[in-house]
């Protein structure tokens, strides 16, 4: 998979919880009554276990006293242990996350960007026609006929999601990312900005979503590169003014400096560094 379908899956996936009236679009999330309420959090019974995978979905909806864990990957390999493992949390540790009424056990759901053999759940393809198999794992019946009516339904008509950056994004996806948020401090209108507003920013309408702990090691991970770009490649362009980022003042607002700044990011971004966990971990999973 190139660069950039990590952030395209999560869009098409968080899309399916919203609807737009022109083209029309319903998603059948939004249409089961489901919100999202936390992404990737830690909702196993020991904090020593906060690795296990199986302990943290990517994204958790609620409604009511039901709830729903969605893995979201784009890996073509199985996922059934680790599914399975979501179907066994405990509703009670939503508590922790300020979530309470919630009973019963999650339905399961794996987000996929190409088809695969999932085992007994429910599985979503977030590619073009949204594609829809295992239904019948699902115990909400509402949840199951609002996707049932979506199957094959173009998604591409899906209300536009403009979130920018994740936690599991690899060192590369975030960079890349960085490079639109970077350029609009050249924006005429642009205020100086910290590297959580810039997050943020990225996060748009899951802002509220991020644990606490994984939202200050995404901050630290964007102040990090920011830092870099302002001691290196950017430091005749931009300046950190106590915990902000803005443009040196006698930069003048043209468009040869903008261009010039674009090209610095672009070879940035091509620049060879060495590789972190965020590289080798499959799904690039934030430990928190």
């Amino acid at each position: 998979m190139s660069e950039g379908n990590r952030l395209k899956i999560w869009r098409n996936t968080i899309g399916l919880f919203y609807r737009r009236r022109s083209p029309p679009f319903e998603g059948p999330f939004g249409n089961a009554r489901y919100e999202i309420r936390l992404i990737e959090p830690y909702l196993g019974d020991e904090p020593k276990h906060r690795e296990l995978k199986g302990h943290k979905p990517d994204l958790v909806a609620v409604k009511d006293d039901r709830w729903l864990c969605i893995e979201i990957t784009l890996n073509n390999c199985e996922k059934t242990e680790q599914l399975s493992s979501y179907s066994q949390l405990d509703p009670r540790n939503l508590e922790i996350f300020g979530i309470s009424g919630v009973s019963k056990p999650p339905d399961v759901i794996c987000s996929r960007y190409e088809e695969y053999e999932e085992g007994k759940f429910c599985q979503i393809v977030v590619n073009g026609h949204l594609r829809v198999t295992g239904l019948e794992f699902l115990n909400d019946r509402e949840l199951s006929d609002a996707l049932c009516r979506s199957n094959n339904v173009d998604i591409r008509n899906m209300p536009d999601i403009p979130i920018t950056i994740i936690p599991e994004l690899s060192e590369l996806e975030l960079k890349l990312s960085l490079c639109g948020h970077v350029m609009q401090l050249f924006s005429p209108e642009s205020a100086p900005k910290t590297a959580s507003d810039i997050v943020a920013d990225g996060l748009e309408r899951v802002v509220d979503c991020i644990p606490t702990v994984a939202r200050k090691q995404l901050d630290l991970r964007v102040e990090k590169e920011l830092d870099y770009l302002v001691a290196n490649q950017l430091k005749n362009y931009l300046e950190k003014n106590g915990d902000h980022y803005q443009t040196r003042g006698e930069i003048a607002d043209h468009f040869q400096v903008r261009y010039k700044v674009s090209t610095i990011l672009k070879q940035w971004c091509s620049e060879k560094r060495k590789p972190t966990l965020y590289d080798f971990d499959d799904d690039r999973k934030v430990l928190v």
